[in-house]
């Protein structure tokens, strides 16, 4: 008894043979030899003998231009064969291995015949697998092109592509794929399209036909998604029994292909038919293979998509402290580069706005009302900070410390920091007219800017980053901003020697805490 054992592009099967003298070749009809190799069209009709003499192998190639190899090496002639390495036909690999008996048979097997792989279920019913195919290899084109079916199987493969490309919807995509699945394989009457959830790492069902409850083997699941492979598989014959999930939905056979991509198992898509055993053929597991791997790149593609869009909304909310159009390209930047942890020292201009009065102001007030009237506030001078180019450091209770020049340079920063400033002041003077006449309190604001070396950029760890700026300019800052009276924009003496032929301003002493008395200037007209 020889066990022959046939590989084409990634397509197995396996024969028993009782002798030890065969031809191999893609001959059919009457005079077809035992070992038959159809579906490769490069392997000729009788392409080579095999026969064991005196306890060796040898091999005659009979192809004549085509050729017989062994080990990459042409047969000439007659020559000596490993049954193990076997022989390489066109684009078929064959190898031999003597064996007392075929597993599960009686000696005597016919020659020829097919041994399918037994698969047995957690329960302990059994599967018979007709046929498989390995989905990491190269992808199963080969198709017979004479047959009209096919035909019209190439072209509606052709235009998977653009059909799945259309849709943003994974369940649309699913069933649209699904839907022409059914419709082209003639021996398909039901299906399911199950997807991994990257997020949970289990298979969920995205399409099913029909919809409601669509006929699923959790065996013959995991056995594509482990195996990598995608196989015909049947009832059999009457001892072989059947699962509690075929009993269920009456399943009779069904072809289960995985989608891989790149390693990686996306999903499993099968079809299956209720009654008949035979409703699948190779060529039928062939289409559905190539419909799994455009569809694995398309499912592939889905779940990139999502997490972009996820981490950009993710990032975009980190970001909040930055104007929309400087937001913008610091997501653009983290999808490139990636945001790393790291700061730079270079000259800013600070703004500091801080409440005057606000302590009083909300004496007696309920916690709700004050959250209110800093969000009423806050809605306002957030929006005119960023307009003028501005980026929020942080919020101090009731003061914002802002930064102009940073993250991104601006040549203009010191004006466009007076310019936001004063637009602060001109919105709380319209603020607090609308809350007056709504009988709510009111508070006024006092700003001070500097400009000076700091320290800024995002500081922290890859996991916990913030923006922030850092040095001594951040104290001056604070000092200006306490030194400012009640509707007022004062500015320090170096941020004064920028801004003074484009803005009206008045030289004025301020106090410092436990220091001399500082000059400043306030701003008096816009320019």
């Amino acid at each position: 008894m020889v066990k022959v054992s046939w590989n084409y592009k990634g397509l197995t099967s396996e024969f028993y043979l009782e002798r030890d003298d065969f031809i191999i070749g893609r001959l059919a009809g009457e005079f077809a030899p035992p070992v038959q190799l159809n579906l490769d069209k490069r392997v000729a009709a009788k392409h080579a003998r095999v026969w064991k003499q005196n306890g060796c192998w040898w091999v005659e190639d009979l192809s004549g231009a085509a050729g017989t190899f062994v080990a990459d090496q042409r047969v000439a002639g007659v020559q000596s064969v490993d049954p193990g390495a076997g022989l390489r036909l066109g684009n078929s690999r064959v190898a031999w291995q003597e064996v007392a008996a075929a597993p599960g048979q009686e000696p005597g097997l016919a020659g020829g015949a097919s041994l399918p792989n037994l698969l047995t279920d957690d329960d302990g019913s059994q599967f018979l697998i007709q046929s498989s195919m390995k989905a990491q290899a190269d992808a199963p084109m080969f198709f017979d092109t004479s047959r009209e079916d096919s035909q019209l199987r190439i072209a509606q493969l052709l235009e998977l592509p653009l059909l799945m490309a259309g849709e943003q919807d994974l369940n649309l995509i699913c069933r649209k794929v699904l839907d022409r699945v059914v419709n082209l394989i003639l021996g398909a009457e039901r299906g399911a399209f199950l997807v991994y959830d990257p997020d949970t790492n289990k298979l969920a069902l995205r399409a099913g036909i029909p919809e409601e409850n669509p006929p699923i083997s959790r065996t013959l699941i995991k056995k594509a998604a482990q195996d990598g492979s995608g196989f015909i598989w049947n009832a059999g014959e009457s001892e072989v029994d059947a699962s509690a999930s075929m009993k269920q939905h009456a399943i009779a056979a069904g072809m289960y292909a995985p989608l891989m991509w790149r390693g990686d198992v996306m999903g499993v898509l099968c079809v299956d038919n209720p009654h008949r055993t035979d409703a699948f053929q190779d060529e039928d597991l062939r289409f559905l293979m190539a419909v799994a791997h455009y569809a694995s790149a398309a499912v592939a593609n889905h779940h990139m998509q999502k997490r972009v869009t996820d981490y950009s909304v993710v990032l975009e909310s980190l970001l909040t402290n930055f104007s929309p159009k400087l937001r913008g390209k610091l997501v653009e930047k983290a999808r490139n580069t990636g945001l790393k942890p790291g700061g730079e020292r270079s000259e800013v201009t600070l703004l500091l706005s801080d409440f005057r009065g606000f302590t009083k102001v909300c004496a007696g007030m309920e916690v709700e009302a004050v959250v209110a009237m800093l969000n009423d506030y806050f809605s306002e001078l957030v929006q005119i900070i960023f307009e003028h180019g501005g980026t929020i450091d942080k919020f101090i209770g009731d003061a914002i410390l802002a930064v102009f020049g940073s993250p991104e340079a601006d040549p203009d920063k010191h004006c466009n920091a007076v310019r936001a400033a004063l637009a602060m002041q001109h919105a709380m003077i319209r603020l607090n007219s609308q809350r007056r006449q709504n009988g709510l309190p009111a508070c006024d604001l006092g700003v001070g800017l500097h400009t000076g070396p700091v320290l800024h950029g995002f500081i922290g760890a890859k996991e916990r980053m913030e923006f922030t700026v850092i040095g001594d300019a951040v104290n001056i800052t604070a000092r200006l901003a306490d030194g400012a009276g009640a509707g007022e924009v004062v500015v320090s003496a170096d941020l004064y020697s920028h801004i003074h032929n484009d803005f009206l301003t008045q030289e004025k002493m301020i106090p410092v805490k436990h220091e001399e008395p500082m000059k400043v200037w306030r701003v008096l007209t816009r320019p």
